[in-house]
């Protein structure tokens, strides 16, 4: 049998302010929230096409400033606390480990309640999500640009191309145009 891939049963005892419960929504599909421009933004954590480069031409003159994310956001083994609808929707967990991840950086471990699970299996996709997501997402770039980044928005895909570290030159920027006739 094939189940839904996110699936949502709450039950609201106590108050909640609203952007805690904006975020306790977008938590249970993997999404996050950005407040741009007086709204409210939801981008969920999927495969997206980028909406835009970055190069040597459209950044400051200082570049990229590349360096890996900390060791401790990352994990080996990820336990997950769901609510079983199987066993009366009493709190079970599920254990998922990276074998990679542990012979490189070891055991680490990360605990996570996750709201309006109710199945062992979409349980056990969250584990797996937090596990690749944190042997993945290794990198951060920090660049200054100018009005082209009035595009983006948190949570955008956007692509990089630096010839500082391809060692290649693909992109200028027109910087005149002189007319002769």
């Amino acid at each position: 049998i094939v189940e839904p891939r996110f699936t949502a049963n709450i039950y609201l005892k106590d108050s909640i302010e609203s952007v805690n419960l904006l975020n306790m929504f977008a938590n249970m599909f993997r999404a996050r929230l950005s407040y741009s421009s007086g709204k409210i933004s939801v981008q969920q954590d999927s495969k997206n096409l980028p909406i835009q480069l970055f190069n040597n031409t459209n950044v400051s003159k200082e570049g990229f400033a590349y360096s890996g994310s900390q060791k401790d956001q990352r994990f080996s083994v990820a336990k997950v606390m769901f609510n079983n609808k199987e066993n009366e929707f009493k709190e079970e967990y599920v254990y998922e480990e990276d074998t990679t991840a542990i012979q490189k950086i070891g055991i680490i471990e990360t605990d996570t309640s996750a709201v309006s699970v109710s199945s062992e299996s979409e349980a056990r996709r969250l584990a797996k999500w937090i596990l690749m997501s944190s042997q993945y997402e290794q990198e951060v770039v920090k660049f200054t640009t100018g009005n082209e980044g009035a595009y983006s928005f948190p949570g955008a895909i956007i692509e990089i191309y630096d010839e500082m570290r391809s060692g290649d030159l693909r992109s200028g920027r027109i910087l005149d145009i002189i007319d002769d006739v």
